[in-house]
């Protein structure tokens, strides 16, 4: 809650010896409060211990910074994602809008069984108006429930999209390549995320000017083209789209707005072609 420097301690047992710390341009980062640090190098499906570690700061001068205590998280663990896995669990909850007390039942009722993966499948939140929205209301929650120990993607809807802090979310969140589509593995399964922006036209009034996702879903569409001829989409024994607008189905399962009718006009040959 006020600008820091911070890390990572990690390792393969509890004495955990590594440390992640993050930079960029040769300048660790410091004097802000939204921290990523990356972990390189991990082995696949292997549990790994750590811990967080903050340090605030008093005073930033050119020649000398002060320093606060250190303050470090509880530990805990997580497991990466193996690609020899040969069966799994993974969980994908649907139009949360910040409904902590039903998010929490489904946690509840979750544990009871073991899973690796958790898709936040869009409109998690609505409209976004500060930080304190994103943290109290999503990450803060979701840490103390599973994602201290258990990965989540949050795959953004079109409620996500609203409000003026939505520029800011990818902020707070590990994207791959800072984009919210993307594709990775974990055992037999190719995942691909698509993003499938607002359900209305860019015109419309409710977005006074600001969207142009019918040029960014084509842009998901070249990535398409490219991702289904890519080995791993190609040789995975399952292949699984994760969007949160469902733009495939009938008239009767099909929600039927400009953004899905544009999403299926420019990814649906494609991926029908690919038997998904």
């Amino acid at each position: 809650d006020r600008p820091s420097a911070g890390w990572v301690e990690y390792g393969p047992d509890e004495t955990l010896g590594l440390r992640a710390v993050p930079a960029l341009d040769g300048l660790v980062e410091a004097g802000t409060t939204v921290h990523r640090v990356t972990l390189d190098g991990l082995d696949p499906d292997r549990v790994y211990h750590y811990r967080i570690a903050t340090r605030p700061i008093e005073t930033y001068g050119p020649y000398k910074v002060d320093f606060g205590n250190i303050v470090r998280s509880d530990p805990a663990t997580f497991r990466t994602l193996g690609p020899a896995r040969s069966h799994y669990a993974f969980l994908v909850l649907n139009d949360l809008h910040e409904d902590l007390d039903t998010w929490k039942r489904h946690a509840g009722r979750a544990a009871a069984e073991p899973y690796d993966l958790v898709f936040l499948n869009g409109d998690s939140l609505s409209h976004l108006e500060n930080e304190r929205q994103i943290l109290e209301r999503c990450l803060r929650p979701a840490s103390e429930w599973f994602a201290d120990r258990v990965p989540f993607l949050l795959v953004r809807g079109n409620h996500e999209t609203r409000g003026q802090y939505a520029r800011q979310l990818k902020n707070y969140l590990g994207l791959p390549d800072g984009r919210y589509f993307y594709s990775f593995d974990h055992g037999p399964v190719h995942f691909l995320v698509m993003d499938t922006g607002e359900d209305k036209e860019d015109g419309h009034w409710a977005y006074s000017g600001l969207t142009g996702f019918d040029a960014y879903r084509q842009a998901q569409a070249d990535w398409l083209a490219s991702e289904i001829r890519s080995a791993a989409f190609r040789q995975a024994a399952f292949r699984v789209l994760v969007a949160h607008m469902p733009f495939f189905g009938n008239q009767g399962t099909r929600v039927t707005g400009h953004g899905q009718q544009d999403a299926a006009k420019r990814w649906g040959a494609m991926l029908d072609a690919a038997g998904l």
